[in-house]
């Protein structure tokens, strides 16, 4: 679901799979029309379409992303109204991950990301390329954690929140739900939910409105 941005990155990641375990049958897309292409894979309907194509071998990677809609794309993937479990967890085969991680449905780990042991990740999270999660932490739904992102061990990224490319969070922290940590940030103290903060060390620089 999607196509271009972040759907081609989890595309590229399939490409490079050597277990062949998914097929891309192509995209759905509200922006193109049925039949036109995204690099090689065809728009087959619109993502508020996806039912009509479930099968039992059928799967679903909800690919959009935009970190002023996301209270929005929760509503989404609720209205669309597939089973969680028909979500396809995609992972980077340059990635290192341990035995010891739970991860949850609709979940990307991208290229050289480093999960550590006793981790637990919820459904629908993103973890970029070289993102890091250390033992004993835990990402909630729909956190997203942005390219060269470090989470030290024992934090907890509640739902929804924004982890910004090359921040570091130190151990034992709590990120609130639906929060934004901006890019660069360094986070040595727990960030309350719906706020953004940002610097070195991180302070709040504002709150996020309910949508």
């Amino acid at each position: 679901m999607g196509g271009r941005g972040n759907g081609m990155v989890v595309a590229s990641t399939i490409e490079r799979m050597e277990s062949n375990q998914w097929e891309i049958l192509g995209f759905l897309n509200d922006e193109k029309e049925i039949g036109s292409l995204i690099s090689k894979y065809p728009i087959l309907g619109k993502i508020d379409d996806a039912k009509k194509f479930d099968a039992d071998d059928v799967y679903f990677y909800f690919g959009v992303f935009s970190l002023a809609r996301k209270w929005n794309n929760v509503e989404r993937i609720k209205k669309i109204g597939l089973p969680t479990e028909k979500y396809a967890i995609i992972i980077d085969p340059t990635a290192v991950i341990s035995p010891f991680t739970e991860i949850g449905h609709g979940c990307y780990i991208g290229p050289y990301a480093i999960i550590g042991p006793d981790t637990k990740i919820g459904n629908f999270v993103q973890i970029f390329g070289h993102g890091f999660l250390g033992h004993n932490s835990t990402l909630g739904d729909y956190a997203f954690v942005s390219n060269n992102a470090a989470i030290g061990g024992a934090v907890t990224v509640e739902t929804g929140a924004y982890i910004g490319i090359n921040s570091c969070i130190r151990e034992f922290i709590t990120i609130g739900e639906w929060s934004v940590v901006g890019m660069g940030s360094v986070i040595i103290r727990d960030v309350p939910p719906k706020t953004t903060v940002a610097g070195n060390p991180a302070k709040p620089i504002k709150s996020i409105q309910e949508r």
